[in-house]
């Protein structure tokens, strides 16, 4: 992680100076935006391209968690968030949303350094987590698509599954394509004729 981050300051009042912002400057952080968590966060975030995100709200909202989903699904980054008042069905679809660290009171400038490590870590399995599931749920569409695909030739050629498999390997190898994307093919073929 490197020392200096640029940070999008997320607020209830932007523009008032306050013991966080005064933290991230004192530990040579760039404040590259402070702004209201609102609609308007993921063209900010993706305008100033920060390294994290930190947001300071008195209490958190339906509206700035959906504000944080769309942040986290285009351009997803390590977001700190600090709130006044907890509410834990808030704090939990908080945390489902994308945010590392959630943190009730005031921060404690001397515990940023930590929190922002914990942040970077914990974003960093939440991103492996999400990448094996996304690779697991691709590889199940794909036996899902070979196996219609097989079936689809059996029915058509007359085969075994096995020869339709070696068929259905054996085109997709020809055609330089996976055989899941083959098989698609295939599938989308069949539909049509």
């Amino acid at each position: 992680m490197d020392p200096r981050l640029k940070v999008l300051l997320v607020r209830d009042q932007p523009g008032q100076i306050t013991t966080l912002q005064e933290a991230l400057r004192s530990e040579g952080h760039n404040v590259v935006g402070d702004c209201q968590p609102d609609d308007s966060l993921l063209l900010r975030a993706q305008t100033a391209q920060p390294d994290v995100m930190v947001v300071e709200v008195d209490k958190l909202t339906a509206e700035m968690i959906q504000a944080l989903e769309n942040v986290d699904r285009v351009h997803a980054l390590p977001v700190l968030l600090f709130v006044a008042r907890n509410d834990r069905a808030l704090m939990r679809r908080a945390l489902a949303a994308g945010v590392s660290v959630y943190v009730v009171d005031d921060v404690q400038p001397h515990r940023l350094a930590a929190l922002f490590a914990v942040a970077f870590a914990r974003f960093e399995c939440q991103h492996a987590l999400r990448k094996n599931l996304q690779e697991l749920r691709n590889r199940l569409a794909d036996e899902r698509d070979i196996e219609r695909a097989k079936g689809v030739i059996m029915k058509r050629q007359r085969l075994s599954e096995n020869e339709a498999g070696e068929m259905l390997d054996r085109l997709a190898r020809n055609r330089k394509q996976s055989i899941g994307e083959f098989s698609r093919t295939v599938l989308q073929v069949a539909a049509v004729a």
